[in-house]
């Protein structure tokens, strides 16, 4: 197929190539032009590093078919389209994950402790990574566009605010800056120009792999008397598989959080289960 795939590079593209590859796909720049092969998939002909903030652009202008991006990217990419059409932009999955941690990206308003009310008849001045997002909730601000350090020109007063992405608030709290609004919680979603089965079921797949860090699956053989007990005992996303074996007793398959997995053991083997192996998950899809 003739797709072409948008990649954002910078603190994401480390962990998204991971991701990719636990789905089974081979992501590798083509030297240093942008270019990207993915290998283990051929549903695109090219792919592209781009910054996360050119994505959606890119999606509406057709030079890429599907992306992966923040929300934020998203949002602020739409507000600026105002007057110029609706915006495309189809929005197929989220994704559990950022550079750190799998705690979703916020978008945030910050100040110091001395900021001028936000309430009071002057203009303040804001700084912000997102003018268009920015705007659209404080329309009388005097909003200049941030290209990034934004938390120190607020520390410095050379403006009243700032708008900025955070995640866990550290580099805020190292300025002497605090929270005072939340715009919108900014997860990584999988967009495209259309909504194709093929695109919905790559975000599927990779928000799967994601869902199975926390899951493990579990087989076991238990003979027919303790087996009821045996199901009983088990968790299941809809419900064990059951096999019988060849000397009539059964095999049960299961996933269950790794969370439960240790009390769960101690639980089976005092009910009698044997051959009990336990095993990490790629992907839960479906």
């Amino acid at each position: 197929m003739n797709f072409t795939l948008g990649l954002p590079n910078g603190s994401m593209q480390a962990p998204l190539c991971d991701l990719l590859s636990r789905v089974g796909l081979d992501v590798r720049p083509r030297g240093r032009n942008g270019q990207v092969s993915v290998d283990g998939l051929d549903l695109f002909s090219q792919a592209v590093y781009m910054r996360p903030q050119d994505i959606p652009a890119a999606l509406l202008k057709r030079q890429i078919d599907c992306g992966i991006c923040g929300l934020d990217c998203v949002v602020e990419t739409e507000l600026a389209q105002t007057g110029e059409g609706d915006p495309c932009i189809q929005r197929l999955q989220e994704l559990r994950l950022s550079r750190d941690t799998r705690d979703p990206a916020r978008v945030v308003l910050f100040g110091r402790p001395d900021s001028p009310p936000l309430s009071q008849d002057a203009t303040v001045t804001i700084s912000s990574e997102y003018p268009a997002i920015t705007r659209d909730r404080y329309p009388d601000a005097d909003i200049d566009f941030s290209h990034g350090s934004t938390e120190i020109k607020v520390a410095m007063k050379l403006f009243d605010y700032g708008v900025g992405v955070t995640i866990t608030g550290v580099s805020l709290r190292e300025n002497g800056l605090e929270i005072i609004d939340e715009f919108m919680v900014s997860p990584i979603v999988v967009i495209a120009r259309r909504r194709i089965p093929e695109f919905v079921a790559l975000g599927d797949l990779m928000a799967g792999a994601l869902d199975a860090e926390d899951q493990q699956l579990i087989k076991l053989n238990v003979d027919n008397i303790q087996k009821n007990a045996v199901l009983e005992s088990l968790p299941a996303r809809r419900a064990p598989t059951l096999s019988r074996l060849s000397d009539c007793a059964s095999a049960i398959e299961t996933v269950v959080p790794k969370s439960q997995t240790a009390g769960l053991l101690i639980r089976l083997r005092t009910l009698g289960a044997t051959d009990i192996v336990v095993q990490d998950i790629n992907a839960i899809v479906g």
